[in-house]
């Protein structure tokens, strides 16, 4: 490899280049430079005392884009061939990043970190201490800047956007579907809430879409560069730009990022995420997408679930829906609400089951392995879910089926709306199953099937999901509100809603309920079928749920026992199993003979058969404990 062995030769280029008015000239000396660090990596260090590439940064600005993109690959390549950390020279691109930056030169210095960071994530603190993060938030402030001299809201605090909850102001009377495009003017604007014009260019927004690209690369997983953003007073900026559409997807892209790293969470942040769906300043197309911001952030950060609990999330989006439902009581395709958007009627309902479903998910995400939030969302959510979808009137629809599909998630806590493997799922929630039940027969007749088929298919996964789905009560539900189904053979759903009741009543059934079967069995139309549906349930009813083997390739097996809290295993004091046996068939010969109808053959044919054989087993530890 060759060295340099003329360092008065490299000024000599350096005087050429900085003398020069030709960019293709300069492209001329960068090739050279680059051909001289890739011949001998200790080039590089020979070279550093003169800092000519830092002196060919400081004039960037005066490049074309091409010149400008060979600079900064010379720098990529420093990196990640010569292995060499280059801090003066990321130190002149930290300084070309400015209020006057242009959309080309943003997007080579983002492919610039991209790549840079993608090579050696510890690159993140040396753009930080180079000066790279202060610029770009120096950036983003200046932006909030402008917008806030065309709309003085925006430079308000942000707790002074804050409404009460919708709960406590049901003055929402119609909640806007706006489309994207439409700037929502923040609470205390004096404009008008139609929105207004704002002189920002798109390349503007551009730009600003790409500052909060860049920061976001440089904050994730680096708890000091998060600091730095939050003690900047940032964070509150973001919020706040979230009231303007054109703005609001690069903002919640930053403030993920931010909610995600559970070592720096701020239950601020989840606080205000709340008072943003809470309020009527912010149309519904917004809503979801902070929705589905929150959404991602419980995935990865349970303190953001027990925030989104403890600021309200659950109440504050069930009252969107009672909201809209309120709202669909009050509005006909006839008479739509002056406030409606100019969209069809069932585009309106399209729009509408996106948002319930994305609020699903938003709670499925929220409750999944969460016993607190599970607890919440049963004793305040689940029992009135049933009578806000019926009041929203979307499930006749087409849609119905998708927002009943998106309910059942929340059962077996199926974060991944994609999955369709059933043999992992299990029902942590089983009072949503029985409010899929209650609701299944308001969807159109080709949904009805496939949503009993898609029960079954849960409930036969395991013993523990049919357990569960039985003690909530689900054979009381179907006697009362189904029980024309049960009598009517001729029903299109009868031989699914049979079977479902007798998997159900053969496990475990109510004493309540087995008189209401008992009525349905008295009811003067009835039919063998219900006859027989009590015979199955009575003779073929699965075994108890202490003990469960699950036969398959990737299966265990296993005792069940129902945990009260946490506690250690095993007691310090010992424990006892007991269980009951029961022989569910022989692996031997029918008893009885076909010709066979006296006792005598039966003792007689009894006597011939070989003996079965029951082999029971103790199993200890091997320690003996």
């Amino acid at each position: 490899p060759m060295s340099v062995k003329n360092p008065s030769f490299i000024q000599a280029i350096e005087s050429y280049y900085l003398q020069s008015g030709s960019d293709l000239y300069r492209q001329s000396v960068i090739d050279i430079m680059l051909t001289i660090y890739a011949s001998n990596p200790s080039n590089y260090n020979a070279l550093r005392p003169y800092r000519i590439l830092p002196q060919f940064i400081d004039r960037f600005s005066e490049y074309c884009d091409e010149l400008k993109e060979a600079i900064l690959n010379l720098v990529i390549f420093i990196v990640t061939v010569v292995n060499q950390a280059p801090f003066h020279e990321l130190k002149s691109i930290s300084e070309i990043l400015d209020e006057n930056i242009t959309l080309s030169t943003l997007k080579l210095f983002h492919q610039t970190i991209t790549k840079i960071t993608n090579f050696d994530p510890n690159y993140k603190t040396i753009f930080r201490d180079s000066g790279a993060l202060h610029k770009l938030i120096h950036i983003l402030k200046t932006f909030h800047e402008n917008l806030s001299s065309v709309i003085p809201s925006l430079s308000s605090s942000f707790s002074s956007l804050q409404l009460q909850d919708i709960i406590h102001s049901p003055s929402i009377t119609s909640p806007s579907l706006s489309s994207p495009s439409s700037v929502v003017v923040s609470a205390g604007s004096s404009s008008s809430s139609s929105g207004t014009n704002i002189p920002t260019t798109p390349a503007q927004f551009e730009v600003f879409s790409l500052v909060v690209t860049c920061i976001s690369l440089l904050l994730k997983g680096v708890k000091s560069n998060i600091k730095v953003f939050r003690e900047s007073g940032a964070t509150n900026i973001l919020f706040k730009l979230l009231l303007l559409p054109e703005s609001r997807a690069p903002s919640l892209q930053l403030l993920q990022v931010l909610v995600e790293q559970e070592d720096e969470f701020s239950y601020s942040d989840m606080n205000n995420f709340v008072s943003l769906l809470g309020t009527s300043k912010v149309d519904l197309l917004s809503k979801k997408d902070i929705l589905e911001t929150c959404r991602k952030c419980f995935l990865s950060n349970t303190k953001a679930k027990d925030a989104f609990r403890e600021s309200g999330g659950f109440v504050t989006t069930f009252s969107l829906l009672l909201t809209l439902a309120e709202s669909n009581l009050t509005q006909t395709p006839d008479s739509p609400h002056p406030a409606s958007p100019p969209t069809s009627f069932l585009q309106d309902h399209e729009q509408m089951s996106s948002f319930i479903t994305t609020i699903f998910r938003a709670w499925t995400a929220a409750v999944q392995s969460h016993a607190r939030n599970r607890k919440f969302f049963r004793e305040n959510i689940v029992p009135a879910i049933s009578r806000v979808l019926n009041m929203l009137d979307i499930l006749p629809t087409d849609h119905g089926f998708t927002i009943l599909d998106s309910l059942l998630d929340i059962s077996t806590e199926n974060v991944d709306p994609s999955n369709v493997v059933l043999d992992d799922m299990r029902i942590q929630n089983p009072e949503i199953v029985t409010v899929a039940l209650q609701l299944f027969l308001k969807t159109k007749s080709e949904f009805t099937s496939a949503l009993l088929r898609h029960i079954l298919q849960i409930i036969d996964v395991c013993k523990s999901n049919l357990a569960a789905v039985a003690y909530a009560d689900a054979a009381e539900m179907i006697v009362q509100e189904h029980g024309h189904a049960l009598l009517n053979e001729f029903d299109p759903v009868h031989s699914l809603m049979k079977l479902l009741f007798e998997q159900l009543a053969g496990y475990w059934i109510s004493v309540k309920a087995v008189r209401r079967f008992f009525n349905l069995v008295g009811h003067k139309d009835v039919n063998l079928h219900l006859l027989k549906c009590l015979h199955n349930t009575v003779k073929d009813g699965p075994v108890p749920p202490f003990i469960e083997f699950d036969y398959r390739s990737s299966g265990f097996g296993c005792i069940h026992l129902p945990s009260f809290g946490e506690r250690t295993w095993p007691p310090a004091n010992g424990y006892t199993f007991m269980c009951w046996i029961y022989i569910d068939s022989w692996n031997a010969p029918s008893i009885l003979s076909p010709s066979s109808g006296s006792s005598s053959s039966f003792f007689s044919s009894s006597s011939q058969l070989q003996p079965s054989v029951i082999e029971l087993f103790s199993a200890v530890s091997d320690d003996r404990k």
